[in-house]
């Protein structure tokens, strides 16, 4: 069985950038949970601070220019106890 479970060679890197990417994502949801999700000002926030420069600077720095602030683990936690 263990020489035969080779699937995983390879997945456990992408696997954690995903759950990454889902922490940071969840804490950019907050900023339209607490806002409004069809806030037209937080949506051009996102829009000209996140996805207008893409690719062109680090990620981290992206989410915080639309966060204020780093982004953090806090939103993910309390999505995974179901708050």
């Amino acid at each position: 069985m263990q020489a035969a479970f080779d699937h995983l060679n390879g997945y456990s890197a992408a696997y954690y950038t995903y759950m990454w990417s889902l922490v940071i994502a969840k804490d950019m949801f907050t900023e339209f949970k607490q806002n409004g999700l069809v806030n037209p000002e937080i949506a051009a926030k996102y829009r000209d601070s996140v996805l207008a420069h893409s690719g062109t600077e680090l990620a981290a720095d992206l989410v915080r220019d639309f966060l204020g602030r780093p982004y953090s683990f806090k939103a993910y936690q309390d999505w995974l106890n179901g708050n």
